[in-house]
């Protein structure tokens, strides 16, 4: 019988409700750039017209790390782990805008808006490690 390592920490209605948020905004974002006929939707909030061409990576970026961080987090990740693996995701997103034009141009906003989204996602699960999780009964 193999034996699994349950995690030490689940998310409280804060951390739900916060990843949820993230993820839902990060969700339009996507619906905008991914659909162009729906970017009426987020036409209301200021600057999403501009930012509309650089959205995939900023989804990209924020995305990742808000997914590896809520695993990691319940397993009791340290900050370090945290900033490391947003350190690595950002480096990956930039260096692939800056310097491998594989399917891409380089595009030094798109790398901009990577590493704007992995702070973003990074900052969102700091919170949630602070504040959104419980102990795991």
């Amino acid at each position: 019988m193999t034996s699994y390592k349950t995690s030490k920490y689940t998310l409280n209605v804060f951390g739900l409700l916060l990843f949820f948020a993230v993820f839902g905004v990060m969700a339009i974002l996507s619906l905008g750039y991914s659909f162009p006929e729906y970017a009426h939707l987020v036409d209301w909030i200021p600057g999403v017209t501009a930012f509309q061409p650089h959205a995939s990576n900023f989804v990209f970026g924020c995305g990742v790390m808000l997914l590896y961080g809520v695993v990691r987090i319940m397993y009791d990740a340290g900050r370090a782990e945290l900033l490391i693996a947003a350190l690595v995701i950002a480096a990956v997103n930039a260096g692939y805008e800056l310097f491998l034009p594989i399917e891409n141009t380089r595009d030094p906003l798109d790398a901009i808006s990577g590493v704007v989204g992995t702070v973003l996602g990074l900052g969102a699960i700091l919170m949630i490690r602070k504040a959104g999780l419980k102990l795991n009964t």
